[in-house]
């Protein structure tokens, strides 16, 4: 499956889109039928405590994305991408 970088400026912000395949026509730009759009995945992501969300990247069944946690610190997250759910955080 091709990745997706997707920039998202802001917290509601317009998404950028950083690289995609040529040719994309879904709307979550490459991300598989049944999953929850950058919008959708920022909110839950900042519902469950995370600020300064960007760099998304859709990549077999999950978003990746860079954010700040909730104490303060720079972390990589992966998320479900049809359930919204925290799979994983790393420190960046």
């Amino acid at each position: 499956m091709a990745r997706i970088n997707i920039r998202w400026s802001g917290i509601a912000g317009a998404a950028l889109v950083v690289a995609a395949p040529l040719g994309v026509a879904n709307a979550q730009v490459g991300a598989a039928p049944g999953t929850l759009s950058p919008a959708e995945i920022t909110r839950k992501v900042e519902a469950a405590g995370y600020t300064n969300i960007h760099d998304l990247e859709y990549d077999d069944g999950r978003w990746e994305l860079e954010a700040t946690s909730s104490a303060g610190v720079a972390v990589d997250v992966d998320v479900d991408a049809a359930s919204g759910t925290i799979l994983n955080e790393e420190r960046d």
